[in-house]
């Protein structure tokens, strides 16, 4: 397992999501390396994020986050005297794979890495776990309203003058979905047929908002920042 050294970790601390719910055991987590409390993942967007496929949070912690991935992590503590360990701050050990993006982390290129909690009273090491980052190998359309894995198998098939969602997820090698808040930009084969915009908001990530435009075929595409890409034949009808 990757061990942590303590004196490695940054001095910046970075504290995100739910700091405040110390003792909390409703939420389904890991336990850290040093057993004090448990580390909870939490989605930027429960629709968008593998991890949680729609619901309000995931069932276990995910095993491995996309390259680019974004998330939120909460730390519970288990000590019986809550006020030993403050209002704690969580913080990556190398911003070399993790980066902050206010209260998001951001996963920078693959490998593993150490995300430490301290406490706010003394600033001493509570607890630790570590975060798998995979490269993501290939990409894929789907609906976010039923979470098929594969929207483009089939054309999909629209009404002129209707607007639908579409969504871009990550998998690894393995063909596993990984986890985490990816970002895509979509473009249309013809855009007098169906026209395809990127949400502008950050938290939309990889959602794709296409609007049928006149009876025809074409080709919607999705775009990562590593330039993967993943298509789906769209048929306007009258």
């Amino acid at each position: 397992m990757h061990r942590f050294s303590y004196g490695s970790a940054i001095s910046a601390s970075l504290c995100l999501a739910a700091c405040s719910s110390l003792g909390d055991s409703s939420t389904t987590g890991r336990t850290g390396d040093l057993g004090h409390g448990t580390f909870s993942y939490q989605c930027v967007d429960p629709q968008q994020d593998t991890a949680c496929a729609g619901a309000a949070a995931p069932s276990s912690f995910p095993p491995a986050v996309a390259v680019h991935g974004r998330f939120k992590l909460a730390y519970h503590a288990s000590s019986a005297d809550p006020a030993s360990v403050g209002n704690p701050t969580i913080e990556p050990v190398s911003k070399e794979f993790l980066v902050r993006l206010v209260d998001e982390l951001q996963a920078i290129k693959p490998g593993t890495v150490n995300v430490v909690v301290r406490s706010s009273a003394d600033s001493k090491v509570i607890d630790f776990t570590p975060i798998h980052i995979s490269p993501v190998s290939a990409l894929q359309i789907v609906d976010p309203t039923s979470n098929a894995r594969d929207a483009g198998a089939t054309p999909l098939t629209v009404r002129a003058g209707a607007t639908i969602s579409l969504l871009a997820r990550a998998y690894d090698p393995r063909g596993e979905p990984l986890a985490g808040l990816i970002g895509a930009t979509w473009t249309s084969g013809d855009a007098k047929i169906a026209q395809v915009q990127s949400s502008t908001t950050p938290a939309a990530g990889a959602l794709g908002a296409v609007t049928a435009v006149a009876a025809g075929s074409t080709t919607i595409t999705a775009t990562t920042e590593d330039n993967l890409t993943a298509s789906i034949a769209i048929m306007v009808t009258p």
